[in-house]
């Protein structure tokens, strides 16, 4: 049927055409889509044999259980499809094969991924996630004893989850990402009922109006790119604005560091967009800030969008407040001992002898849960000269930053709270850079490594 379709009838029935056809063999031949599906199961399932007998004789080390994993939780839904995800990370530090060659030892850092799956329940609750937790440290063979710390993220459920799990109360952190996240959004507005600051969300909102509209319109976006050019940017460093991405705060950021650096293109291209748009009522659709449950959101005119001198001048003010928590951010994404691991290796340094090279105790202790948890400072802006930090028992007293004091030195109609302040974090950092050990090749001071290696795992 298909060569009648495509050639002559009298080509078909040629004797010499049927034999070229039923000869002819296609360069590649692919299996059933139920051959590939069982291609793929055998390999997760030598992938997590794999995966448990070495994880096994990492926690049967030396024939005793010792502390050797930290593991991140994150779970997330898809607002489109309501399809609920839920992943968990594990970070071991183990020591690589001798090496005869390597004159400093090190230790190797690995994280990799222990489950990523659609959520089994059609709703994260406590309950479901307690369950489903609990199933899979279970199919990994993960002793509980083993674990030194958990790192969930900011929702209340996974939190409360692993409350319930006794076992592993005393062992929940606090993800210090999430913690600084909340803080910047409380500060400029965006988040918590009692944070108000319209001058901030304001001029949020006018830079996603200037990135949608790039979005939308074509001709906005052509002429974007084109005034670069005529710029003599070259084109590998071409920018395109930055789209609004409400649950990272480190989104808006870049997306008001990349506004503010195309200042001189972005203010003639929407000029001439309202010359030519003028009296247009639907230039585009934002969220309706009055009613967050109005899916439809409503029209914003030409004449509205875009940015006068005095918020460009507030920009600037605005990128130099997030910039410095945004670094942070950034440092906390890039070096993985900071986050999943950071509890494992504070056990892993209890462990480890001065007077030999670095290797790890069976039994470290492992901190209590009043070690772990950060208390919260809601003070007012006003009132941030001194910051009270809690570690245990303790109690300290400590003058913030000079960056901080910058910080407060900037216009207050821009940055009217700070809430949760994330000053320990900081502290905790600076710990963990200038603790130095007395054993061989473990952290150089003046370069700030730890003299960990990381090794990633996402191929697998």
């Amino acid at each position: 049927m298909v060569a009648e379709g495509t050639v002559s009838g009298v080509t078909c029935k040629k004797p010499s055409f049927r034999e070229y056809v039923r000869g002819f063999e296609p360069r590649a031949t692919f299996p059933h889509h139920s051959t590939l599906r069982r291609i793929l199961v055998v390999i997760d399932e030598l992938q997590q044999e794999e995966q448990v007998s070495r994880l096994g004789a990492l926690q049967g080390f030396h024939n005793k259980k010792f502390i050797c994993l930290g593991i991140q939780l994150d779970m997330w839904t898809d607002t489109n499809t309501h399809t609920c995800y839920a992943g968990v990370n594990a970070t071991t530090v183990v020591e690589p094969p001798d090496d005869s060659t390597q004159a400093i030892p090190q230790l190797v850092l690995r994280s990799e991924a222990l489950d990523f799956e659609i959520f089994p329940y059609t709703e994260h609750t406590a309950v479901n996630i307690k369950s489903w937790f609990l199933s899979l440290l279970q199919s990994r063979h993960i002793e509980h004893a083993c674990i030194s710390g958990i790192t969930p993220d900011g929702a209340a459920d996974g939190q409360c989850a692993l409350n319930q799990i006794s076992t592993l109360s005393e062992k929940i952190d606090t993800c210090n990402q999430h913690q600084m996240q909340r803080s910047i959004l409380f500060a400029s507005g965006l988040a918590g009922t009692s944070s108000k600051n319209p001058a901030a969300k304001g001029l949020l909102r006018k830079h996603g109006r200037v990135v949608k509209l790039f979005n939308q319109s074509r001709a906005v976006s052509d002429a974007v790119l084109k005034r670069q050019e005529e710029a003599k940017v070259p084109g590998h460093k071409l920018l395109s604005l930055v789209s609004t991405v409400t649950t990272r705060w480190g989104n808006q950021f870049s997306q008001v560091s990349v506004n503010n650096t195309l200042r001189a293109v972005i203010d003639p291209t929407i000029e001439a967009y309202q010359r030519a748009n003028k009296g247009k009522k639907d230039a585009i659709v934002e969220e309706d800030p009055s009613d967050s449950g109005n899916k439809l959101g409503v029209a914003v005119p030409a004449a509205d969008i875009g940015l006068s001198a005095t918020d460009w001048d507030e920009s600037i003010e605005l990128e130099a407040f997030l910039q410095p928590a945004f670094h942070i951010k950034e440092t906390i994404d890039k070096k993985h001992f900071l986050t999943g691991a950071q509890t494992l290796l504070y056990d892993l340094k209890q462990g480890c002898q001065d007077t030999l090279p670095l290797k790890v105790l069976n039994t470290p202790a492992t901190p209590t849960l009043a070690d772990r948890q950060r208390t919260s400072d809601t003070r007012g802006s006003g009132e941030l000269g001194v910051v009270v930090l809690r570690s245990g028992d303790s109690t300290q007293s400590d003058v913030l930053t000079d960056e901080v004091e910058r910080w407060k030195s900037l216009d207050t109609s821009l940055i009217q709270k700070f809430i949760d302040v994330e000053t320990q974090l900081l502290n905790e950092f600076a710990l963990m850079y200038k603790t130095k050990y007395s054993c061989n090749g473990t952290l150089e001071e003046e370069t700030g490594s730890l003299g960990f290696q990381t090794e990633e795992m996402g191929d697998q």
